[in-house]
């Protein structure tokens, strides 16, 4: 997957995975820029019954403009993975408006909160 991002200016964008209680997966696109989707980061999950939960956090920090500063999504967002989004290139959308998990599965929404 991957994070496009649709703030004002380029920013340092921080994804992190977490399948269950597996150690989390994390990735930092440095200074990305308006409109740009970084490399992939591959994360790890289970599907089918009773498997675990896929959480979600990212945190952004907009370099410059009127958007300039630290936003992130509170906690962890509870958004699962199926075998539908399995060896597919998923896109997540970070904006002033939240986060969108773009999966082909479902799609979750979570607001970004401005920090500093």
């Amino acid at each position: 997957m991957t994070v496009t991002n649709h703030f004002d200016a380029p920013a340092n964008i921080t994804l992190t995975h977490r399948h269950g209680d597996a150690v989390p997966e994390e990735k930092t696109w440095a200074a990305l820029a308006t409109g740009a989707a970084g490399p992939p980061l591959t994360v790890h999950y289970q599907t089918g019954l009773f498997t675990a939960f896929d959480y979600w956090h990212v945190r952004v920090e907009v370099l410059e403009g009127r958007e300039k500063g630290v936003w992130e999504n509170d906690g962890e967002k509870e958004c699962y993975l199926t075998e539908e989004d399995q060896g597919t290139l998923l896109t997540f959308d970070v904006s002033s408006d939240g986060l969108k998990l773009n999966m082909l599965s479902s799609s979750c929404t979570d607001d970004l909160t401005k920090r500093s």
